[in-house]
C-alpha cells in the first residue's frame, strides 16, 4: 500500500476479484464459509474451486454456504484502523447473504465514523469491479467519502450475465424458484440470468449451449458502443476453454476495454454448478 493511501477496500470472497489483483491493489477479501455437513471450509483458503468441484462429484448432498461472523469482520477492521487507514466494505447483496449485516454490525462495535458499509446488491465481479474501482482510487489517497462514492458509483456502472448449464445447483439452493428449475430441465433450456434489484432473475433461456454462449456475448455487446466499457472480466467455474473463446471474441468486439478472465470462487461455485460462465463489465464515466 502507498505511503499516501487513507482507506482500506474491503470485501468478500464472492467478489471473485483475482488474488493477484487484490494483493496489488491492497483489497482485503473475507472469506465465505464452504460447508460439508459437520466440515466448513474458508472460501479460497481452505478449499479452492477445484478442491469443491471434487468434492461435489462425490457427494450426494450439495454444500451450503454461510457468512462470515462479526467478529472476523471486527478483526479486519480494527486493523485497518490500526495503521491509520479507514475503511470502505462492500459485500453481496444483502437480499442474497447476511454478509452486510454482519459487516454492519462489526462497523458500528469498532468505529461507525471511520467505517462505511455497501450493500453491493449483487454477486461475484457485479461487486469485484466496484471493489476495484474504490481501490484504484484509494491508492490515489481519496478520502473515505470519495472512496465510498466511486464504488457505488461503480454499482450503477457494473453489469453481469451468466449462463447456467443446469437449474439444478441454483435451485437447490434456494436462490431462484422452482417454476424456472422444472422448464429448464424438462425442455433443456440453458438459462441467462442476473443480478437485478439484489435477486437473481432470469433473463432468456436459450436451447443450446454453445448458442447460450453466443447470447451471451451479444448480450455484453448491447451494453454499450465500443467506446464504452472499459473493464470486461470472463468467468468460469469448471473447465475454462469456454472462456478462452469468449475473451477472445470480447477482445476483439471491445479493443479499447480490459477483458480479463478469472475463476469464480468456491461459493459461486457452490450455487452456480460447475458448468457457470459469467460475464462481469464495468461502463466508464
Amino acid at each position: 500500500m502507498s505511503d499516501k493511501q487513507q482507506v482500506t477496500v474491503v470485501t468478500d470472497s464472492t467478489a471473485d476479484v483475482p488474488a493477484a489483483v487484490a494483493s496489488e491493489l491492497g483489497i482485503v477479501v473475507v472469506p465465505l464459509r464452504i460447508n460439508f455437513g459437520q466440515e466448513s471450509f474458508r472460501d479460497g483458503i481452505e478449499l479452492t474451486t477445484d478442491e469443491l468441484l471434487q468434492r461435489m462429484a462425490g457427494s450426494p448432498v450439495l454444500p451450503t454456504t454461510s457468512q462470515p461472523t462479526v467478529g472476523e469482520f471486527a478483526s479486519v477492521f480494527q486493523e485497518a484502523l490500526d495503521a491509520g487507514r479507514d475503511v470502505v466494505c462492500i459485500t453481496i447483496g444483502s437480499k442474497l447473504s447476511g454478509t452486510f449485516q454482519a459487516a454492519s454490525s462489526a462497523a458500528e462495535q469498532i468505529g461507525p465514523d471511520r467505517i462505511t458499509i455497501i450493500d453491493g446488491g449483487s454477486t461475484t465481479m457485479h461487486i469485484g469491479w466496484p471493489a476495484i474501482a474504490g481501490a484504484r482510487m484509494a491508492r490515489q489517497g481519496a478520502q473515505r467519502s470519495d472512496v465510498a462514492a466511486e464504488i457505488r458509483s461503480a454499482t450503477e456502472r457494473a453489469n453481469l450475465f451468466v449462463v447456467l448449464k443446469t437449474l439444478e445447483y441454483v435451485y437447490k439452493g434456494g436462490r431462484i424458484g422452482k417454476v424456472g428449475q422444472l422448464v429448464g430441465s424438462a425442455l433443456n433450456i440453458k438459462p441467462i440470468i442476473s443480478v437485478r434489484d439484489g435477486r437473481v432473475v432470469p433473463i432468456e433461456r436459450i436451447r443450446t449451449w454453445n448458442k447460450a454462449l453466443r447470447r451471451l456475448v451479444e448480450l455484453t455487446r448491447e451494453e454499450g458502443d465500443i467506446s464504452e466499457l472499459s473493464d470486461i472480466m470472463v468467468l468460469y467455474v469448471g473447465e475454462r476453454e469456454d472462456a478462452d473463446t469468449m475473451q477472445a471474441e470480447l477482445t476483439s468486439l471491445f479493443p479499447e476495454a480490459h477483458v480479463a478472465i478469472g475463476r469464480a470462487g468456491a461459493v459461486i461455485g457452490t450455487h452456480v454448478g460447475p458448468g457457470g460462465i459469467g460475464i462481469a463489465t464495468l461502463r466508464r464515466r
